[in-house]
């Protein structure tokens, strides 16, 4: 029986870890392509470039406000 709660208790632990992890890789993720936009436009200096880069940054804001609006709603329960 001991057995049994303790690979219950570590495999939760596990799923917990993981969850947490996975959640900061899409961040770092996203943070790597607008910083590499964001180099590719300074490189380059084009025009449309940098209009492309600008509109990343506003949904990548929008989406980042929608995550922890989530998240503290997640948190609430």
């Amino acid at each position: 029986m001991k057995l049994i709660k303790t690979i219950a208790i570590g495999s939760v632990l596990l799923g917990l870890a993981g969850a947490v992890h996975a959640e900061d890789g899409s961040q770092r993720a996203e943070q790597f392509k607008q910083n590499f936009l964001a180099e590719q436009a300074r490189l380059w200096g084009n025009d449309t470039a940098e209009q492309k880069q600008q509109i990343a940054q506003v949904q990548a804001k929008q989406q980042q406000q929608e995550d922890h609006a989530q998240t503290a709603v997640s948190k609430d329960f």
